[in-house]
């Protein structure tokens, strides 16, 4: 049985204000590729479908086409809820979708039935496990004194998958995958993902010990644990600047003696579609004529400005060569020290107005006004106070 691990759709999303559909759309027909390809039996997307709890119509319509496409390749189709999909709208049409090979694990307050999949003389079962809410859930498991355990993201994972273990206990198959939506402790992040303050939402890998295999979502990036058993397959196109690095989905061969090999198909973002993403950094004049950034052309880009003055249409300037560019800032580097001007005190508030506009831009451009520039800002004072006195 072959079995290929994807995640974190985000149907719906946008980069900063730029629709993505027409990428998400790519992805999906380039995924149906592989799984026809690669004769792939099982397709599980480990959450996140959509990019939020109340998605657009367009986003719904998406990802009725999409999953459609994929089960349409003759794979069965496994998808639990992400912490940015609502499980009660997921589960909408589930039990019809069920008879066309779109399993769709939704249930996030009790504990979901493992899924057993018969493809090819073997069975595999999965412990689908979608975002849990440790406020939503049923109260934790108490501990073996009798104790209650805190509601805590760990508490409901572990008895989540625990209960799963049990109901695949007596069970015919020839391996156990645990799919999951949640963050381990000591992954990597990337800026496009929710966390909570302080990591309360991070979990151990402890807790997935026992399973032959364990397909995660929530994080974007793609990162493997304990020799590959376990893994983020990430989201397949880039959702930050953060996300520079190469997109991909896992396809897991499962045998008669269990998990065979893993291996891991990179996703052409940027090549076959999608784009790419790049933070450049430099003077205005570098940017628009140094050879070192001809790779970000295409590209969605970040610019950071180190020029000492403000640069009149910068954006719309640089446009011409990255015609894809999504915001232009200055540079940090580009302040004095790199640190952001300080906040006038009340001694200074009280000082004559060119004293304090002579301070601000001595603080921000690390020299103060030209003695041409003093005149020009006094004159300009002048006419505004006068014209406030008539």
């Amino acid at each position: 049985m072959r079995i290929l691990h994807t995640s974190d759709w985000h149907l719906g999303r946008t980069f900063e204000s730029i629709s993505l559909e027409e990428d998400q759309r790519a992805f999906v027909t380039w995924l149906c590729g592989v799984v026809t390809e690669r004769a792939v039996d099982v397709v599980v997307v480990a959450g996140d479908v959509w990019d939020r709890a109340n998605p657009k119509a367009e986003a719904v319509t998406l990802m009725e086409e999409s999953l459609n496409a994929v089960a349409a390749t003759g794979a069965t189709v496994i998808a639990i809820a992400g912490n940015h999909d609502s499980a009660a709208r997921l589960a909408y049409g589930a039990s019809w979708a069920k008879n066309y090979g779109i399993i769709l694990v939704t249930e996030d307050v009790g504990y979901p039935t493992p899924v057993i999949v018969d493809r090819n003389g073997a069975s595999v079962g999965f412990v689908a496990v979608p975002y849990r809410d440790p406020q939503r859930t049923i109260a934790p498991v108490p501990a073996e004194d009798g104790t209650s355990r805190l509601r805590t993201h760990t508490a409901v994972l572990d008895d989540a998958l625990n209960d799963g273990r049990r109901q695949l206990a007596d069970a015919d198959v020839v391996a156990t995958i645990a799919v999951a939506h949640a963050y381990v402790s000591g992954s990597a992040t990337s800026d496009s993902e929710r966390r909570y303050v302080g990591g309360a939402d991070q979990v151990p890998l402890s807790l997935f010990h026992g399973f032959d295999a364990v397909l995660l979502g929530h994080l974007h990036r793609y990162q493997e644990f304990d020799e590959g058993r376990v893994a983020y397959c990430g989201s397949p196109l880039p959702y930050s600047f953060s996300e520079t690095a190469d997109k991909a989905v896992r396809i897991l061969e499962v045998g008669a003696e269990g998990l065979t090999s893993i291996e891991r198909v990179e996703i052409p973002v940027g090549v076959a579609f999608g784009r790419g993403v790049s933070t450049i950094t430099g003077t205005l004049e570098e940017l628009l004529t140094d050879a070192r950034y001809a790779g970000a052309e295409q590209h969605f880009v970040a610019a950071r400005l180190t020029n000492d003055t403000l640069q009149i249409d910068a954006k719309a300037k640089l446009e011409v060569r990255f015609p894809h560019i999504v915001n232009v800032t200055r540079a940090a580097s580009a302040a004095p020290h790199g640190v952001a001007p300080a906040v006038p005190s009340a001694a200074l508030i009280e000082e004559d107005p060119l004293t304090v506009i002579a301070t601000f831009l001595d603080q921000v451009h690390g020299q103060p006004p030209s003695e041409e520039e003093r005149e020009l800002l006094a004159g300009v004072i002048d006419a505004v106070l006068q014209g406030g006195a008539k």
